[in-house]
């Protein structure tokens, strides 16, 4: 991209506007003119030049990224792209290809991985514009997109890597930095992960086996590997929201999944592998808490008054809109009473569990 296009006023305007609205800090950016003359030969070329592929996802291996991309794949062709270092082993069926960068921030970069989410939708949409793809699809499910923001976090910045009210930043800002006209679009955003699971397993018998092979856990090795086995930590907010959409979705994972597995219990310890030979961080314990607490209360939520969910009915239906497509915002605060609802049913069934 030219040294021009990035100091253009309105395209710097947008991109400090995605990157606050992403991270709620303030950013002031500019840009240095490359000392080397650029090369031809090293410029990205178009992907899948025999083949009309619709859409772009991507693809984090993930039990949303598995499913919402089973599911996108029955309306059209679709190629999932890793954002990786390094080549990958495939485990999932469909087309993959892989976008490789590397950067060397200077110390003071976010430390908070706030940022992480415009990676992510910056990569899918250079793929996008050099497959000539028409939209970049979302993988998130209804909680995960909208849980943090409708949720007091406690001096905690939301997170809004997959909401809306960012998406539609981006979509503006890429389309005007690379001349395109790309959509990004959140397939699932009114179903729960539950419905997602279901949704997809119902494709083919087969699926049910690839959505146990999925992994949800961001914990780190220390917390996750005992006896020999990488296992997931079981207590972490992906992990609770996993285990309770699989169980609502009647699909039965094998005892050793987690390394924290059984929830019946009324302690942290005593939920821990008898042998006593793991040893987790002290943070584990404070991460199950408050993912048990941030499940629970947006389930709570289901049962507030309509006037306390109104206004993110609101920013949503304002994100969404676009000028030849005005959305309802009694549609969207619908659609949004309709999800807290359905997870707080699949709250119900993992409590009684």
């Amino acid at each position: 991209m030219e040294y021009e296009a990035w100091n253009n006023p309105d395209i710097a305007r947008l991109l400090t506007e995605v990157l606050e609205v992403l991270t709620g800090d303030r950013w002031h950016i500019e840009f240095a003119r490359y000392k080397k003359p650029s090369s031809v030969s090293c410029r990205q070329t178009r992907l899948f030049c025999d083949n009309d592929y619709r859409s772009v996802m991507a693809f984090s291996e993930g039990l949303d990224s598995l499913c919402a991309s089973g599911l996108a794949e029955q309306q059209g062709k679709l190629v999932r792209v890793r954002v990786v270092h390094h080549s990958k082993k495939d485990n999932f069926r469909g087309q993959f290809d892989q976008l490789p960068y590397t950067v060397t921030p200077r110390q003071g970069g976010d430390q908070s991985s706030r940022s992480r989410g415009f990676k992510f939708t910056a990569i899918a949409s250079v793929v996008a514009a050099i497959s000539d793809a028409k939209s970049i699809v979302t993988t998130e499910s209804g909680q995960g997109v909208l849980g943090s923001a409708l949720l007091d976090s406690y001096g905690v910045y939301p997170d809004f890597r997959s909401h809306p009210v960012f998406l539609r930043k981006m979509e503006r800002f890429i389309n005007l930095l690379l001349g395109n006209n790309i959509k990004f679009v959140i397939p699932r955003i009114w179903h729960t992960k539950a419905e997602t699971i279901r949704d997809f397993t119902r494709i083919v018998k087969e699926n049910k086996q690839l959505v146990l092979e999925t992994r949800s856990c961001w914990q780190s090795r220390h917390n996750v590997r005992f006896d020999g086995k990488l296992r997931q930590c079981g207590v972490c907010s992906a992990c609770l929201l996993r285990r309770m959409s699989l169980l609502a979705a009647e699909i039965e994972e094998k005892t050793d999944t987690y390394t924290v597995a059984d929830l019946t219990v009324n302690t942290f310890s005593k939920a821990l592998p008898k042998n006593g030979k793991l040893s987790t961080t002290k943070t584990l314990p404070l991460y199950g808490r408050l993912a048990t607490r941030q499940m629970q209360r947006l389930a709570d939520l289901s049962a507030r008054p309509n006037s306390e969910t109104y206004d993110h009915a609101m920013e949503i239906a304002e994100a969404i809109s676009r000028p030849s497509e005005q959305v309802s915002v009694d549609l969207i605060h619908s659609n949004l009473r309709d999800l807290l609802k359905n997870h707080a049913i699949a709250r119900i069934i993992h409590q009684t569990w």
